[in-house]
């Protein structure tokens, strides 16, 4: 059949959803299906291309992702040039912060749906050709951002006969604590939109079963179109270079490594109650093993990290994004993971597939009982949680996360091996297959 996938992210785009939906189209594309991908555009990317037998459609952003992109690069400079002086990163601090303040009192009051509302336009202008031009069978959407969900609302109504499958990664009307848009202005819009969303969509794919039993809640009457299909594995690269830090280099003491992988922005993922335990633990003396690595986007963050800058290159190291071979290649070799988990239990924790595919042990820090990743790790025996009240870690947990980081090994490959089976691509996509092929 002729699929069409319309995701603003996509590889080599550095997002789940890139990761997963580069991976899902090109085995749809393998299985036999035309797959045709209407994406986000950034610097560096072609606008039309081939990926694999996969025809991908790049548009919109000129303007928009250039200046994402250059905030981005700096913020990694910011913490990663050795070069840098205090002055030069006082000064990108300082420029970074003036120009966050007049967003955040501009445009992010106004834009609707989300911050990449500029994107429906050109997206759906050309996902309507390609309907037109190519006999298109079918139509996903891929959040974030909810926007794509718009495209297919306008397709299913210009086309009825498509069927048409959202892909729900993150809830979009209840995002706490950091909603998609003004929700003092767009709350009701936001729950008028989801629910015609979800009425018209011949099926609802969320990730976990917490997140199925609220929409079933919020939407009874479309139950019976809401299913899960859950996190995808993405698979290694062996080609990956190795991780450069002390705990590996030559002529110094083996020292275990804690790496965090992944995005934290302040309000829903906040670092602070695991920086302190580390720096706790080091108080005890007990702590002098081991040296902490954050890899990733640390937005809204400064101010905690600028707190432990005393600390920056001896037992605390932050090296801002990188590619997914590097992410992946820390995953693989880090001695314990460490997962930051969210105030609140709506968005999902898709990284910790990839953390449990290693086997190795998992420090799941979060701000309330009901955050999905303790769902996610169910089963997995290498976890230890710890529920942070206010932001603080009891003494006594404490403790518990100075005896886990010491002692505990990682889970043996027969047990990871089985209880990762579920998250494998084939299955994946047979699911999605399965769902875009058959009526309800």
């Amino acid at each position: 059949m002729n699929i069409l996938i319309v995701s603003f992210s996509y590889a080599p785009m550095l997002s789940p959803q890139a990761f997963r939906w580069a991976a899902i189209s090109r085995e749809l594309a393998r299985r036999g299906h035309a797959v045709t991908v209407v994406a986000g555009w950034e610097p560096g990317c072609e606008r039309q291309e081939s990926d694999g037998a996969v025809i991908v459609h790049r548009v919109g952003g000129r303007f928009i992702e250039r200046v994402r992109m250059l905030r981005t690069r700096s913020q990694r400079q910011d913490y990663t040039s050795p070069h840098s002086t205090e002055v030069s990163k006082e000064a990108l601090r300082v420029s970074l912060s003036c120009l966050k303040r007049i967003h955040d009192v501009t445009w992010k009051k106004l834009y609707w749906p989300d911050a990449h509302c500029t994107w429906l336009f050109p997206a759906l202008h050309r996902a309507r050709k390609l309907v037109k031009a190519s006999q298109i069978d079918a139509v996903v959407t891929v959040d974030f951002p909810f926007t794509c969900h718009i495209v297919g609302v306008a397709l299913k109504n210009e086309f009825p006969q498509l069927r048409w499958l959202c892909d729900m990664s993150d809830p979009f009307s209840y995002l706490e604590p950091s909603p998609p848009n003004n929700r003092a202005l767009y709350g009701w819009l936001n729950r008028r939109l989801e629910r015609h969303v979800f009425e018209r969509t011949d099926w609802m794919v969320v990730r976990y079963g917490q997140m199925e039993n609220r929409y079933s809640e919020l939407y009874p009457h479309c139950r019976a179109k809401i299913v899960v299909v859950p996190d995808l594995h993405t698979t290694s690269s062996n080609e990956a270079p190795p991780v450069m830090s002390s705990h590996a280099q030559p002529g110094k003491p083996r020292r275990r490594m804690l790496a965090f992988v992944g995005t934290l922005d302040g309000r829903s993922r906040d670092p602070r109650s695991f920086l302190e335990g580390c720096r706790r633990i080091i108080e005890r003396g007990a702590g002098s093993g081991f040296e902490v690595h954050f890899y990733g986007k640390i937005g809204n963050c400064d101010a905690v990290f600028d707190e432990y800058q005393a600390f920056y290159n001896h037992w605390l190291f932050v090296h801002g994004p990188v590619v997914q071979r590097v992410a992946l290649k820390v995953i693989q070799e880090a001695d314990v993971l460490v997962n930051i988990g969210n105030r609140y239990q709506c968005q999902t924790p898709s990284k910790l597939i990839d953390y449990a595919s290693t086997g190795n042990p998992i420090l799941n820090i979060v701000g309330c009982s009901s955050d999905l990743s303790i769902g996610a790790l169910s089963g997995y025996k290498a976890a230890l949680h710890l529920v942070s009240n206010n932001g603080a870690l009891s003494e006594a947990q404490i403790s518990k996360m100075e005896d886990f980081l010491h002692t505990q090994q990682g889970m043996p490959s027969g047990e990871v091996r089985a209880w990762m089976e579920k998250f494998a691509l084939s299955p994946i996509v047979s699911s999605y297959e399965s769902y875009l092929t058959k009526g309800r």
